[in-house]
C-alpha cells in the first residue's frame, strides 16, 4: 500500500482559522485527500502549528522543518512526499527573499532523498497571505509581497529537482479572519487539486 506524508505547518494541521482549535478529520486536506485516492493509499499527516524550512523561530524552539523530516521519513515508509511550507518563512523576524525560501526547500528535498532516495516529491506553494494576517504582529507588507512571490520559486524549485508542482494558491484561498489559515472550503479545494497533483507521480 502506497504511503503519502503530508508534511507542513498549520494548513497541514487543520489549524482553525481565528485559534478554534483544529478541523475535523472531514474536513483537513490530507484526510479529504485520502478519501479521493481510496483505500489503497496511505495517508500520514505531519502538521506543525509555527513550522519553517530552515529557520530556528528565536521565539518557538523546535519548528525547523529540516530537522524534523529524516525521523518522520525514517519512521513511515514513504513512496509520495508532499511538502507544503514557506508560510512561517515569510515572518519578519526570518527577512527571507523568495529565493532563500524556495532555497530552504529545497535542502528539504535533498534531506527526504537522502533518507528515501526513491520517494516521488511534490512541492506546494503555500496560499497567499492576506492582508488581516498583518494584525498578529508578525508580519509585513513585504511578508505578503513575498508571500506572493513563492509560487514561481517554488515552480523553478521543483523543476530544477525533478519534483512534481502545486500552486497552493491557485485555487485555495485563505480565511479573511486571520489572512494566514485555509478555510474548510479551501482545504476541500487543496486536497481535490492534490489528488491530480499525486496521481501524476504514481
Amino acid at each position: 500500500m502506497p504511503t503519502i506524508l503530508c508534511f507542513g505547518d498549520s494548513n497541514t494541521y487543520g489549524y482553525i482559522p481565528g485559534g478554534a482549535g483544529r478541523y475535523g478529520e472531514e474536513t483537513r486536506w490530507p484526510c479529504i485527500l485520502g478519501k479521493l485516492l481510496g483505500s489503497g493509499y496511505r495517508i500520514v499527516e505531519n502538521g506543525v502549528l509555527g513550522r519553517t524550512t530552515v529557520f530556528e523561530d528565536a521565539g518557538r524552539p523546535g519548528k525547523k522543518g529540516l530537522a524534523d523530516l529524516a525521523p518522520a521519513l525514517e519512521k513511515e515508509p514513504t513512496d509520495i512526499l508532499i511538502l507544503m511550507l514557506g508560510t512561517n518563512d515569510c515572518k519578519l523576524q526570518f527577512a527571507a527573499s523568495p529565493r532563500r525560501i524556495a532555497a530552504g526547500m529545497v535542502s528539504l528535498i535533498r534531506e527526504a532523498r537522502r533518507v528515501r532516495p526513491d520517494v516521488q516529491i511534490v512541492l506546494v506553494s503555500p496560499p497567499v497571505l492576506g492582508s488581516t494576517a498583518l494584525i498578529c504582529g508578525d508580519y509585513s507588507r513585504e511578508s505578503l509581497e513575498v508571500s506572493a512571490q513563492l509560487a514561481s520559486a517554488y515552480r523553478y524549485a521543483a523543476e530544477e529537482n525533478d519534483c512534481g508542482f502545486w500552486d497552493g494558491a491557485a485555487s485555495a484561498v485563505v480565511s479573511p479572519e486571520d489572512g494566514e489559515h485555509l478555510t474548510a472550503e479551501g482545504h476541500r479545494m487543496l486536497a481535490g487539486d492534490l489528488h491530480q497533483a499525486v496521481l501524476k507521480r504514481l
